[in-house]
């Protein structure tokens, strides 16, 4: 019974761990998705987009999905459709902020 118990903390450490690495290195990662947010340009580097982990977290610091940012470039770089469906699917994880649509308008402009 005490064995059981002591697996049991270890394996629940064991995610918790993995958890935190994946959330740490999203907040690393997010230092240019904040300058990319404050330019409006949404010009994102190609090795910067293999780095973004859009499922998990699927948030950034500023309660905006990354799926939404991602979104916004895509259709910036004339892949409309391609960066809709981001923007849908950021909505799905944000649903009370309206980024997805002003992101997609701005970047029309």
């Amino acid at each position: 019974m005490r064995n059981s118990i002591y697996g049991l903390i270890v394996l629940i450490s064991i995610f918790t761990l993995i958890s935190n690495y994946k959330a740490f290195k999203a907040n690393v990662n997010q230092v240019r998705l904040l300058e990319i947010l404050a330019e409006g340009t949404y010009t994102i580097e190609k090795d910067y987009l293999e780095r973004i982990s859009t499922n998990y977290p699927n948030l950034s610091s500023t309660v905006i999905p990354f799926k939404s940012v991602l979104g916004a470039y895509w259709i910036n770089e004339d892949s409309i459709d391609k960066g809709y469906d981001m923007l849908l699917k950021g909505n799905k994880e944000n649903p009370l902020l309206d980024y997805q649509i002003w992101s997609w308008l701005l970047s029309m402009i």
